[in-house]
Order: C-alpha cells, then structure tokens, then sequence
C-alpha cells in the first residue's frame, strides 16, 4: 500500500508529521484491502504512541468501524460450523435446536449484509457517517460468499429437516415455539437485504420461502379460527419479568407488538411500564415507534386510577437513562391535551414527578411545553388543593433535602434606596 506513498518515510517524518501522510495514504488509495487497513491502524498506533488510533480522526475512526465489522464476519464464519457439528453430535429439544439454527442464519446474513454495504458505499463514493470519510476497499466479497456458501446451504438444510420432521410428528398439538420459528425464518426471506445477499450466495431463496411459508401457515394458530392472533402467555412473562431477548424475539416473528393486549385489556408497553421493565419498554419502542403499526397507543389510560403512561413513567423507582430514553420518545409523541390528563385524583404526571423531585421531568416540561401548558402542569391544582409547586415545597423529600444542604433562604429583594448612578437615563 505505502509504494503509492513514497513520501510518507521520507518527506512526511522527515518534516515531523508522519501521521498526516499516513492520512494522505488512506485518503488517496484505491482499493484497499483489509490487510491494508490493518497496517494503516497499526501504523498510526505506532506514531501515536499507542494511543487508540479510533481516537485520532474521523478517517481513522471509520477505518476501525470496517476491521470491526470484517471481524464479526470472521467470528460468524468460524462459529458456523460448529454450531452444525454440536447440533449432529450432541441431541437437545428440538425446539431450541431450530431456534439456535435461525440465530446462526440470521447471523451470517446480517455480517453479510455489513460488508456488503461498506464496498457499496465504497463503490459508489458515499461519504460517510455523519458526511465524514468513507474510504475505497475491496473487501472480496466474492471468494467470501463462495467460501461461506456450503455452511449456510447446510444451516438452511438442517433447518428444513428439522421443520418437516417436526411438522410430521406434531399436528394439532404443535408448540407455538415452532410456528415462531418459521415465521422468522419467512420473515428474514423477504427481508430485501437479505434476499439479495443469499441470492449472492447461490441459497435458492424461492424454494426455501415456499418451503418454510407452507410449514407456517399450516400451523398459525389464527389460520383456522379467522381470529385475531392471541400472544401466548410466555410473551407476558418475559415482559413484566424484563425477559428482552424474548420479547425481542416475539417482536421480530410479528407474533406480537407494543399494542398488544393482555387478559385485562392493557397493551404490551403498559405492562413494560407497570412492572418498571424500561429494557423492554425501549425493545418495544424500537420495534414499533409511536405513529407505526403496532404501535402503542399514546392516550392508553389506567381504567380505574385514570394514570397515563406519563404518569407510569414518572412512578419509576430507579429513572435511570434508560427510562429517560423512554421517557422522552414517548413525551415528545404525546398531543398537548394528553400531556395536561389528569388522573382520579385530579393530578397530572407532573405532580408525580414534583413529588419525587425529578428534575430531569420538570426541566422537561419546562423546556419543551408551550407556555400555556406549563402554566396548567405547575400551577392547577388537585383534588386537595395542591398545586406542583406546593408539593414540591412540602414533600419529604424536599425537607430532607434542603435540612441535609443547609440550604439558607435569602430574603426577598427590595428595591434599592436609589438608583444607582450608571443605570439612570441620561
């Protein structure tokens, strides 16, 4: 790579800047490969003193980013392959034998899916992430697809077997867990990206789809009744138990969404919200982001106390980032006549937030809300008489606070006897 550079050992160290001629190399080079890039980022280790070359530059940084998605495809690459012979060796429920078949897949797909849209970007001379540098690579994607095409052939087989043998053996009595399965299978099929890079692998795609397509339909527990889809009880566990790789798992089959109802008529995200799983909560959130189907309905509300899910929000014993994240998504979507909802004790979630102290919330509401609002949440009162502000003033918490600080009240400002000279009108 450094014969397309020969001033970067002489002309660039020799006026005591190696690394910009290291930077100069990587901005002009043309197809470089990942040993290429390998040696660019231990060269400018070597310059920096060790220092994380990432750290550097924006060109560097993305030269990282690319080693490290070209090295979780290797990891995939090399894992496949024994998670096959584990699966022919070493017997297991079939159920999870399939799922960890469908992870493998999906894995392969997705590091795929990566390296391909780094040379595309490359190719076509898109410019980075947030407009920085996106450098020229080749990244071979070809003898790569060729190498890794007999495992994931395998994997997709393996899959097939397991499905028509289990299907064979199971009828009426089928687990839900296998129709899950091949609903994420079908799902990753018609995924554009994914289709296009097993089709790069020579994996007929339209035979797998039809296959897995029949074994799913037949057994969709709302196939034969014409009714609505029912989420099966293991859902609502992991969402009230903070189970996120299951309720991640079930958002991504289609099984089930944010808006989904329990036996007491509450959605998914509320039960998040109840039961304080804020993971959950921002796993659903992701899926289905409040204006798409399946999402959470914004004006949900408690059919007893009246609470929002501001309200709910606002209750959380640890507001960590992760409720604020929530918090915030679900605050900027909410229509300002949501926002002022009072619940069964006239008191909108802001009266929550006051009791606590949450000045995160507080600060919220008075940076983002008109003034109107603002005006409403802070100084309406509740069916006691009290007002945000009063609760504030009066809440334990406060007086621990304050008596904990030493906190001295200043007295109220007087006007001063006289003007001072420097601000009278000429």
């Amino acid at each position: 790579i450094f014969d397309q550079s020969q001033d970067l050992s002489r002309d660039d160290v020799g006026n005591g800047d190696p690394l910009q001629g290291l930077l100069r190399t990587l901005r002009t080079a043309d197809g470089l490969r990942v040993a290429d890039l390998k040696t660019i980022m231990e060269s400018a280790r070597e310059i920096c003193g060790g220092q994380d070359p990432a750290l550097i530059s924006m060109e560097l940084l993305r030269v990282h980013e690319i080693l490290e998605t070209v090295a979780v495809w290797d990891q995939r690459v090399a894992a496949a392959p024994r998670i096959l012979n584990a699966g022919a060796s070493r017997p297991r429920k079939a159920e999870v034998w399939m799922d960890t078949l469908a992870e493998t897949i999906e894995e392969l797909v997705s590091a795929w899916v990566g390296l391909a849209e780094i040379e595309d970007r490359s190719r076509k001379g898109v410019m980075g992430l947030n407009g920085g540098f996106e450098p020229s690579v080749n990244l071979n994607l070809v003898p790569r697809a060729q190498s890794v095409a007999p495992t994931l052939d395998a994997l997709f087989d393996r899959m097939l077997e397991e499905i028509e043998a289990f299907a064979a053996q199971s009828h009426a009595d089928t687990p839900y867990d296998f129709y899950l399965i091949c609903r994420r299978i079908e799902r990753l099929l018609t995924n554009p990206d994914a289709r296009t890079a097993l089709v790069s692998m020579d994996i007929p795609v339209q035979d797998l789809s039809r296959r897995v397509k029949r074994h799913g339909t037949a057994h969709d527990p709302s196939s034969s009744s014409g009714q609505p889809q029912v989420v099966p009880g293991h859902f609502w566990k992991a969402v009230t138990k903070g189970d996120v790789k299951t309720v991640e798992y079930f958002c991504s089959s289609g099984v089930a969404t944010a808006s989904s109802l329990d036996s007491n008529g509450h959605s998914a995200f509320w039960d998040a919200l109840a039961f304080q799983q804020s993971a959950v909560a921002d796993v659903l959130l992701r899926y289905f982001p409040p204006g798409s189907p399946g999402a959470v309905d914004l004006a949900e509300v408690h059919h007893t106390r009246q609470d929002t899910l501001l309200h709910l929000l606002c209750y959380f014993d640890q507001f960590d980032a992760t409720v604020a994240k929530v918090m915030r998504s679900v605050f900027d979507a909410t229509p300002a006549h949501l926002l002022v909802r009072l619940n069964h004790r006239q008191q909108s979630f802001l009266f929550i937030a006051a009791a606590k102290l949450n000045f995160w919330v507080l600060s919220l509401v008075l940076k983002q809300c008109p003034p109107e609002v603002v005006q409403q949440l802070f100084f309406a009162a509740d069916a006691t008489g009290h007002t945000c502000c009063s609760i504030m003033s009066h809440s334990p918490a406060a007086a621990e606070a304050v008596t904990r600080a030493r906190v001295h009240v200043a007295p109220a400002p007087r006007e001063p006897d006289r003007v001072p000279r420097h601000m009278m009108f000429p």
